[in-house]
């Protein structure tokens, strides 16, 4: 009896042991913080981050130019063999020991302008991948921005499908309170009946489309499939001079134009 209520009590231990585990694993992530960490995790990001740091050495490169070269080599070695003595004409063996070096510098005083063009080219391609870096970085907030939302969406469909179809049983509980008294008749039953099920049915849909939308945003943010993943539902305060009449097509795409940093890095090209 005594051994059956310990391991009864180590059960309890470990439920609620993996329970705690479950809670503390599952982080809640709010836009904020999805967004600050595709912009340090992604692929994309990453290689945009490489390329400029490939241009800032290609420009390294291109200074490195100005600069005078130098080179030097030493060598030696020795050849050994039989030759003929010129006093005595006679064959004698002989060995020769032999060392070389040389030193040379080289500089370039003026090839046209090529050095000082080269620079100015590669640090204008520097500034071009910056600028699809800053792009890269937007696009990713922007795609997490939409993917958040689509989830919050999806979960408003869902609490709205869910509220319809509980509205649909009340009514066929109450139809066939009705039928039984005999002030409805039977054929409107099978009616409810059926868009009873069509309302469960597009719970099922609902239900699936919350977790699609929360499998694009794992993916954004390249994380395991198998990680627990919820998103925090902000609390939006939509103000009263943000009213779309006041904005003109004009002002925003001068406005894109100016700023976006796919359009300087094009015209840097």
């Amino acid at each position: 009896m005594k051994n059956l209520d310990f391991n009864l009590k180590n059960l309890i231990f470990l439920g609620f042991l993996l329970l705690s585990t479950t809670l503390l694993g599952q982080q809640k992530w709010t836009l904020q913080k999805c967004i600050q960490y595709a912009q340090e995790n992604g692929l994309d990001i990453k290689r945009a981050e490489l390329n400029v740091q490939d241009a800032s050495l290609q420009e390294q490169f291109a200074k490195q130019e100005r600069l005078p070269s130098l080179s030097a080599n030493i060598g030696g070695g020795s050849s050994f063999g039989r030759r003929i003595d010129p006093s005595t004409n006679e064959f004698v063996n002989s060995q020769i020991g032999y060392n070389s070096g040389n030193i040379s510098a080289n500089i370039t005083l003026y090839n046209g302008g090529r050095i000082k063009n080269t620079i100015k080219q590669s640090g204008i391609n520097r500034a071009a991948f910056k600028a699809d870096f800053d792009q890269s970085t937007q696009n990713m907030a922007l795609d997490v921005a939409v993917a958040f939302l689509n989830i919050l969406l999806a979960e408003d469909q869902l609490e709205n499908t869910k509220k319809q179809s509980e509205l649909t049983a009340s009514q066929l509980d109450q139809t066939e309170r009705l039928i039984e008294a005999g002030n409805r008749p039977a054929a409107d039953l099978l009616d409810i009946k059926a868009q009873l099920a069509k309302d469960e049915q597009l719970v099922v849909n609902r239900e699936n489309d919350v977790v699609l939308t929360y499998l694009t945003l794992t993916q954004l943010l390249e994380l395991p499939p198998d990680k627990p993943f919820k998103i925090v539902r902000p609390a939006v305060e939509i103000p009263s001079d943000r009213d779309p009449e006041n904005f003109r097509l004009e002002n925003i795409y001068r406005n894109a134009v100016n700023n976006q940093p796919g359009i300087q890095a094009g015209e840097l090209r």
